[in-house]
């Protein structure tokens, strides 16, 4: 009997096949470009940092098919799903008690034969179903403020959320690796330390290549991410919005299988 893929042998084996598929792309050809930032941080470092980008734009392009896209997406369903029907259920035990208090007799019998607390049952169950409706309504929980690969810890617009959250997640963790790997200040040994958080402030922000890697990667994306190519001067104004709406970078599962990983055939 063959065993059950494991959710992440599974992202192993897409994500190699998303790689094979983009080998004759642009964008491999875009990532060329790579090679010219600075410091110069050896080929190996530069290899690991392909790595990462590479992996990090398909879960971009993938992520409503993988494992924290889908929990995301079906966990924000299932609040809304519950907040669309718990009042009914509440005005329903409401209507239930009412009867029960003109027609005793009826939850009598089950008091008597099982001891069941007909009232005491329903009025604990209402308060429950009623505190759970006050806390999905005011949509704290993580996965509430978790959009694509990003953290927006306030209440920001739907728009900059955007009706594809993967936009503003390519985005903005190709800048921040693009800082990351381009702080003059920060060691070889320690340029991928912080791999979550704010923006960061130091290092080169790159967005004419931010743009054309972004544009190449929506080709290979199905449905696309972006209506129309984009240009370096879209890139630092989406950029700047989320910035300056305190928009983190999670911990996504692209780099957690990046840092498992940390090399790919030497032909990409």
């Amino acid at each position: 009997m063959t065993s059950k893929e494991s959710c992440w042998a599974e992202f192993d084996r897409q994500c190699d096949e998303w790689i094979a598929r983009a080998m004759d792309s642009e964008l491999m050809s875009v990532l060329r470009n790579l090679q010219e930032l600075e410091p110069d941080r050896g080929s190996e470092n530069l290899h690991f940092f392909k790595t990462i980008l590479l992996t990090y734009c398909y879960t971009c392009c993938a992520f409503d098919t993988i494992f924290d896209g889908k929990f995301n997406k079906e966990s924000r369903e299932k609040d809304s799903e519950f907040y669309e029907k718990a009042p009914r259920l509440i005005k329903n035990i409401d209507e239930l008690l009412s009867f029960a208090e003109k027609w005793p007799e009826f939850h009598d019998v089950l008091y008597k034969d099982k001891n069941l607390n007909f009232d005491d049952i329903l009025t604990e169950y209402r308060l429950l179903v009623k505190m759970e409706i006050l806390l999905k309504s005011r949509k704290k929980l993580p996965y509430w403020k978790q959009h694509g690969n990003l953290y927006y810890p306030n209440d920001i617009k739907d728009q900059a959320k955007r009706r594809v959250p993967q936009a503003n997640s390519l985005l903005f963790g190709l800048v921040f690796y693009l800082r990351r790997y381009t702080d003059q200040d920060t060691p070889d040994r320690e340029w991928m330390q912080r791999v979550e958080g704010p923006m960061p402030t130091n290092g080169r922000p790159h967005y004419e290549l931010v743009a054309k890697i972004a544009n190449a990667v929506n080709e290979l994306c199905t449905p696309p991410i972006f209506d129309n190519k984009l240009s370096d001067e879209q890139v630092r104004k989406r950029i700047n919005t989320l910035v300056d709406n305190n928009v983190e970078l999670s911990l996504s599962s692209g780099f957690r299988y990046s840092q498992l990983r940390k090399k790919i055939n030497t032909s990409h």
